[in-house]
């Protein structure tokens, strides 16, 4: 960065060190300049996955409105299909959107990625998203896809492996070995105050289907209290 580097070039390593830090959440171990100010320099299937990395950075203060609008802004600025980036865009939208209970345009972006990505076999996004999509995509693929979805959840069990040895090699259970992605996906609605009657609407569940889940959870995690999952899903 500090040589008489092409432009283009100091932008593809802010990028490189945006996707480790924001993406895969490994702090760089220099201070790097903000992205917005090299964004323009990239092309443009890669200043819109940036563009994605930026709506992911908000989403995780909890901005989430502002974050869903920074992906809409990242649609309207685009002048073509770039499937891997939209695909990563549309995701986060969805994160957003089910944050801000807005289900059904939840569902609406994460099918129309999975629509376009799905032709490719191309399921790392919704993989690595699988936790923070709260269950979207136990609505868009498990029931209508069902060999398509054990597959999906064979690779998030294996990333979420993963992702613990990186990030809380301490915790003494794998949160892969305590719950199956359905009801880790039941645990992040029910941490964030869904009650169960919502939670079975956004799964297309019972009630009593979901308190079945519900009490499982506890005991799996071994907790006494529903107010006790958020404790366990932000470790």
């Amino acid at each position: 960065m500090k040589e008489n580097t092409l432009i283009e070039e100091k932008a593809s390593c802010v990028f490189a060190y945006y996707v480790i830090s924001i993406f895969i959440h490994i702090p760089p171990q220099e201070e790097i300049p903000p992205l917005e100010q090299y964004i323009s320099y990239l092309p443009i299937g890669q200043r819109l996955f940036a563009i994605s990395l930026l709506a992911h950075q908000t989403y995780l203060k909890q901005e989430y409105a502002k974050a869903k609008g920074i992906v809409q802004g990242a649609f309207f600025m685009a002048d073509g299909i770039y499937p891997i980036a939209m695909t990563y865009l549309n995701c986060v939208q969805a994160m957003c959107q089910i944050n801000l209970k807005e289900q059904e345009e939840a569902i609406q972006s994460v099918d129309y990625a999975w629509q376009r990505a799905k032709l490719d076999g191309f399921m790392e996004p919704f993989i690595e998203y699988h936790g923070l999509l709260q269950g979207v995509l136990e609505v868009c693929i498990r029931k209508k896809e069902p060999d398509v979805y054990k597959k999906l959840m064979d690779g998030v069990i294996a990333f979420s492996r993963g992702w613990m040895k990186i990030h809380n090699p301490k915790m003494q259970k794998e949160v892969t070995d305590l719950l199956t992605p359905l009801e880790f996906s039941i645990a992040m609605l029910a941490c964030r105050d869904w009650t169960n009657q919502e939670i079975a609407e956004h799964l297309g569940l019972s009630v009593n289907t979901v308190k079945h889940y519900v009490s499982g959870i506890l005991e799996k995690l071994n907790i006494d209290k529903r107010d006790k999952i958020k404790d366990f899903v932000n470790q």
